[in-house]
């Protein structure tokens, strides 16, 4: 299977999300995104996911393990942000996708609180 590099059409896997924040019942809801992840990986294997989408998918997967189904969906939401507005966007985002600081400098994946000395890297 080739990857392209085309950007996903998410128009119906907006509308499965939409739903989903419908169902008032909170183990349905987290089945239901879980359902909307598992469509996004399968649009992820024909068209390759930016750092960007690939970051937050994670993140959603997280957040719905642990019981967080309304932190989940505004991550599944910003995965599917037009790339466009992702590039433009990733300089305020607050992780640092690169695990290094300004200066090149790794932080254990962790960024530092601004005015904060750099914590060692064990």
């Amino acid at each position: 299977m080739t990857m392209n590099e085309t950007a996903p059409d998410w128009s119906e896997i907006r509308q499965k999300l939409s739903r989903a924040q419908t169902i008032s019942d909170a183990k349905a809801r987290r089945l239901a995104l879980r359902a909307v992840i598992e469509d996004m990986i399968e649009v992820f294997e024909i068209c390759a996911p930016t750092e960007w989408e690939a970051h937050f998918l994670l993140h959603a997967i997280r957040h719905v393990e642990n019981g967080y189904p309304a932190v989940a969906a505004e991550e599944i939401a910003s995965v599917m942000k037009p790339r466009p507005q992702q590039t433009a966007m990733e300089g305020m985002h607050r992780h640092n996708f690169s695990g290094a600081d300004s200066r090149g400098i790794p932080t254990g994946g962790r960024r530092q609180a601004p005015g904060r000395g750099a914590r060692p890297v064990l």
